[in-house]
């Protein structure tokens, strides 16, 4: 088996493998639900590597409607406009289910540090981690901190919705990710 950042070889056996050969296919999206249990005892005492034991295995799209209960949408104040409401209310017309929904609003503010320049240095010592450094500057050279753009958010407003209620499925969050929100399933 492969993630995206690490790989991991194992055994299946008997009947576990017939019950989920079909799920085991080279580049297929897999959802594996194991319990690792002690490994068995050799005749010398000694306990061997643990044990896999396979209790679930679907593919990876039909796990989606079984696990996810939640939708949160967060949305940036100055970007929430008529349209951009319409359209949603339209994709939740259409992926109507038994799923909640939560929408969080946010007000952020962009503050600005402005580079300010150090006066011109000569001849100055820098201590760093107990080495005393001699640097040398012209009188041409400054130094100047760059400009520090910070995103800060002033106000959050979470809001369930008692009445809204979804079916949580590819379709709509493909239309989520149209629509340019940002979202996250629980």
């Amino acid at each position: 088996m492969e993630g995206y950042d690490e790989n991991f070889e194992f055994k299946i056996f008997g009947e576990e493998y017939l019950k989920f050969r079909h799920f085991l296919i080279q580049n297929n999206f897999t959802f594996m639900k194991v319990l690792i249990r002690e490994g068995w005892i050799n005749q010398e005492g000694k306990r061997g590597e643990p044990r896999i034991q396979f209790q679930t295995l679907q593919y990876l799209q039909d796990v989606l409607p079984q696990f996810a209960k939640k939708l949160i949408i967060a949305m940036d104040i100055k970007e929430l406009h008529s349209e951009l409401i319409h359209r949603l209310n339209d994709l939740f017309q259409s992926n109507k289910g038994d799923n909640l929904v939560t929408f969080e609003v946010v007000e952020r503010e962009i503050i600005k540090i402005e580079a300010k320049p150090i006066d011109t240095l000569t001849n100055t010592s820098i201590d760093i981690d107990n080495n005393t450094e001699e640097m040398e500057f012209s009188e041409e050279n400054e130094i100047e901190i760059p400009e520090d753009i910070k995103t800060v958010t002033v106000n959050k407003i979470t809001m369930p919705s008692r009445k809204l209620k979804i079916k949580i499925s590819h379709e709509l969050l493909s239309g989520l990710e149209k629509l340019q929100l940002n979202f996250k399933l629980n």
